[in-house]
């Protein structure tokens, strides 16, 4: 969340090719079959979108890595998948790991972390 508008939009437009890395837990275990259904891609708001990456970590917990910045391309491309999702957050933009912040609570950014949300990883 931000007061800042042209920040926001050079973080979140598409055209930033920004890396944003979701942390995804299911209620099932992820297979193969449900890593290459959720590589392939799926057909979001009139255009096909796929994942740069998709990591299984544990038995039901993966994480994707998208740049195309579409409203719920997340929660789409996993189910889709045929996987029901019981939590879904982000743990990473562009270079910067987000780490855990209390429920309505905020704090400022750095300079260096607004730096290191643009470097490419």
């Amino acid at each position: 969340m931000t007061n800042d508008g042209h920040f926001c939009n050079k973080v979140i437009h598409p055209s930033a090719n920004i890396a944003k890395e979701y942390l995804v837990k299911t209620s099932q275990e992820i297979t193969d079959v449900h890593l290459k259904a959720i590589s392939k891609g799926t057909f979001i708001e009139e255009c096909w979108i796929k994942p740069v990456r998709v990591e299984k970590v544990r038995k039901g917990t993966l994480k994707v890595v998208v740049k195309e910045g579409k409203k719920r391309e997340v929660r789409l491309l996993v189910q889709n998948a045929g996987l029901d999702i019981v939590e879904l957050s982000r743990i990473r933009i562009g270079g910067l790991r987000l780490g855990p912040i209390p429920e309505g609570t905020f704090r400022e950014m750095t300079e260096s972390e607004k730096k290191e949300l643009f470097n490419k990883k």
